[in-house]
Formats: structure tokens, C-alpha cells, sequence
């Protein structure tokens, strides 16, 4: 296990952000569930990885998922992953794409919110879009 001797601290003074250096340059924060994928860009080589994380909150491996990518990326209870390159690109869990969603402007950060956790909120340079994923 590697353990990390920096890191941030967040401002509930419980939350640590470790000093890695894995990815060239990524510029919005995930959050990591032990047990759980999360999913992070290197926007620099526009590349979208997998990491888990251990019991701890450590990270513990990292997988590439797509080449591509640009700011963010989600996923989905069905484990659908949810890339900003241009518009979103979905992909399924094997790192196929399987879709995209086209907004009306280049979408920078998106999340999934609602009551079920299935709208899909879109942020972009002039505007902030929701979009329905029922299935």
C-alpha cells in the first residue's frame, strides 16, 4: 500500500486530497467511495481513467477507460461512464463507446443530481443544462 506523505486537507478539516502525480493535468475533484470507481481526465493527453480506491480512501489502481476526454467524467448506476470531450461521450463499462449526447455549447463539468439521480446537470461557458437519463 502506498502511503502518501502530502496531501491537502479539506476545510471539514477530515477530507484529504493526496499529492500524486499521476495525471498530467486534471482541474475538478472526484469523489472516491471505497469500493466504488471514480473517474478522473488528464486533460493534457485528453484521456479518461478508472481508479478505486481501498478501505481507507488511498487509491489503489487506475485503469484507462477511453482516449479521450477534456474536463470531466461521471458514471451512472448502470455503470455507464459519461465523458466532456466536445459534447458527452457515453461509454459502458468495458470502455466502449455506446452514445453521445449533443448540448448546444461545450460542456466543461457535469454530475448527476435529482431525486433519483438521474438528471444529468451539464455546465458549460454560458449556461448550466439538465437532461432526464430515465431509462
Amino acid at each position: 500500500m502506498k502511503v502518501h506523505g502530502e496531501c491537502f486537507v479539506g476545510l471539514d478539516g477530515v477530507t484529504i486530497i493526496p499529492v500524486e502525480y499521476d495525471l498530467l493535468r486534471c482541474a475538478y475533484l472526484a469523489q472516491a467511495i471505497p469500493g466504488k470507481p471514480f473517474y478522473a481526465v488528464d486533460e493534457y493527453y485528453k484521456r479518461t481513467y478508472e481508479f478505486t480506491t481501498d478501505d481507507k480512501g488511498y487509491i489503489k489502481g487506475f485503469s484507462l477507460v477511453a482516449e479521450r476526454g477534456e474536463f470531466c467524467a461521471v458514471s451512472d448506476d448502470e455503470d455507464r461512464i459519461y465523458i466532456c470531450d466536445g459534447h458527452i461521450q457515453i461509454y459502458n463499462k468495458d470502455g466502449v463507446q455506446t452514445g453521445q449526447i449533443q448540448v448546444p455549447e461545450r460542456p466543461s463539468t457535469i454530475a448527476f443530481g435529482g431525486r433519483d439521480k438521474n438528471t444529468l446537470y451539464i455546465a458549460a461557458r454560458k449556461a448550466v443544462y439538465k437532461i432526464n437519463l430515465t431509462h
